[in-house]
């Protein structure tokens, strides 16, 4: 790893604004894993392609959580800090880890979507199309 591949940690005065920017990456977290859950029905299937680029994009952000922000909230743990801030630290972490959780639950949820995208369904044939049908299943 160069010096140009090391992440840039903040001092503590750039708490509000990294906990600002956790707030919205749970916040889209959130809204992608309702959106990947719906894409099992007939109006919402997605195509491999869709679903190789997310999961790469999802495992890549997931690292970036990992590799900068917990270590992030690591080191302003170890700093000697006021108890305002060690709350403020604490919340931060708390934070990272439901993204964290989050983006595991997206992996998760990608991984299931394999067996459900538009070229798993039509290479199972239309007898078998017929018959997920017959049974209820909504192919």
């Amino acid at each position: 790893m160069t010096e140009l591949d090391q992440p840039e940690f903040q001092p503590i005065d750039q708490l509000p604004l990294l906990a600002l920017h956790m707030s919205g990456g749970l916040t889209v977290a959130e809204m992608t894993l309702t959106t990947l859950k719906q894409a099992s029905t007939n109006e919402r299937r997605l195509t491999d392609a869709d679903v190789a680029r997310l999961s790469r994009e999802w495992a890549l952000s997931r690292d970036e959580l990992v590799e900068f922000y917990v270590e992030q909230g690591r080191r302003w743990q170890a700093l000697e800090l006021s108890e305002v801030e060690r709350g403020d630290v604490e919340e931060f972490v708390a934070l990272v880890a439901k993204v964290l959780q989050v983006s595991d639950e997206i992996l998760a949820t990608l991984e299931g979507l394999k067996g459900e995208t538009v070229e798993a369904i039509l290479a199972r044939g239309g007898e078998h199309l017929g018959l997920d049908r017959l049974l209820g299943e909504q192919p």
